[in-house]
């Protein structure tokens, strides 16, 4: 054998188990996967949320990582595993400080399995959305056929926070008035009117502003007739 083809047997024997070697990382790749879930709701309290992220280490690892971040927001999540089973973890995001819509997110996935074979920096990415809390309240009138002169009382509570800022809109003769009213320590608000000589009846709703992370609220129209 001349020392050509002698060259030529060696390298050959060398390339052969790199090329194997370097395919091996890749096709464990294409099994990982990373999802967040789309998405998520605002609470009233401005709590920061948790969403689930589900992991899918790649086939026969023997210990990955991942790491989770939001574009142009805090949100993050970190989580790791000794196998290659199913795995959740979570991301935080807080509306009160990076706000409600659609978010950008990606995860980044390390991993190395018993030979010393490893992978890093696969990639996924994706979008969740996160909504505004819903707000509600209730508007309950003592009497909505009062007599002239009679108290009358309209209570009003608001689950969640306290203190929150409501109006209660008065409609009588074809115009709407507003009074603006706290709910108080206890989220709930109790106000008194003796009724006027009024014929004709008058229409209240409740209604609650909404914030950076909450809807607004509007209650149905109560309608209180009096009489002698």
């Amino acid at each position: 054998m001349t020392l050509a083809a002698s060259a030529a047997v060696v390298v050959g024997t060398l390339a052969g188990p790199a090329q194997a070697s370097s395919a091996a990382p890749a096709a464990r790749a294409a099994t990982a996967k990373v999802t967040v879930a789309a998405t998520g709701t605002a609470v009233l309290s401005g709590k920061c949320i948790q969403l689930p992220v589900r992991i899918q280490p790649p086939t026969g690892v023997s210990h990955w990582t991942v790491e989770t971040e939001v574009a142009d927001a805090l949100g993050s999540g970190f989580a790791f595993g000794d196998d290659d089973s199913p795995a959740t973890s979570q991301l935080q995001h807080c509306p009160i400080l990076d706000g409600v819509g659609k978010f950008h997110w990606q995860a980044t996935m390390e991993w190395t399995d018993s030979s010393g074979e490893s992978g890093g920096g696969q990639t996924f990415s994706g979008t969740f959305v996160i909504r505004k809390a819903t707000r509600t309240g209730t508007l309950k009138i003592s009497d909505t056929t009062p007599k002239y002169g009679q108290t009358v009382k309209f209570k009003v509570c608001i689950p969640g926070p306290r203190y929150v800022t409501y109006k209660l809109l008065v409609k009588a003769s074809g115009q709407t008035a507003t009074k603006t009213y706290d709910s108080g320590s206890t989220g709930c608000d109790t106000t008194k009117l003796k009724w006027p000589k009024i014929k004709k009846p008058v229409k209240y709703r409740l209604h609650i502003a909404g914030s950076d992370i909450a809807k607004a609220y509007d209650g149905k129209w109560v309608t209180v007739r009096g009489h002698a």
